[in-house]
């Protein structure tokens, strides 16, 4: 570590300015999104349009892949289907403002232009394919209950009960 103190240093040097530009445009757009709260209402229901709205929603977002999950789990909490959330979880980290600038000071102009291009391009086609299959089981029903299978469901006290799941326990 104490080696490669210098090059820590100037990589840190190199970086901060493009760093501080992006943790500001990322914090104004976030006071910006978090004021209008409509924005999120194109997130709720199916199919593939909110798929293709989240990764724009959440670009300005200043959310890493680990600050983005607790945003995704509120989504789904919010009415937003699976397709979506994995889109907005996919991308958002990729294409974040802070992300962006630091690649562009580290690797330069054509991997911060390629970064959040792949990321988008990632993102909506797994958002796409989970929508897709998420309808597709939709309409053959219950993935994890066999036709007419009358599976058995605990109660909470560990005693099965020969009940499908949906339907009450009493």
């Amino acid at each position: 570590l104490c080696a490669n103190l210098p090059q820590i240093l100037q990589i840190l040097n190199e970086s901060a300015v493009y760093l501080l530009a992006g943790f500001l445009l990322a914090g104004l757009l976030h006071v910006l999104l978090q004021r209008r709260q409509g924005l999120l209402g194109p997130l709720r229901g199916t199919g593939v349009r909110p798929v293709l709205i989240a990764p724009l929603i959440g670009a300005p977002l200043p959310l890493c892949s680990c600050a983005v999950l607790p945003a995704g789990l509120t989504l789904m909490r919010r009415g937003a289907s699976k397709g979506t959330t994995a889109s907005f979880l996919l991308t958002v980290p990729e294409t974040d403002v802070v992300a962006v600038l630091l690649t562009f000071s580290l690797m330069g102009p054509v991997m911060a232009v390629a970064r959040p291009i792949a990321g988008l391009i990632t993102g909506i086609c797994t958002g796409v394919v989970i929508s897709l299959v998420e309808r597709w089981w939709g309409a053959r029903g219950d993935p994890t209950e066999p036709a007419g299978s009358g599976a058995v469901v605990l109660n909470g006290t560990g005693a099965g009960k020969g009940v499908s799941p949906g339907t009450p326990s009493g």
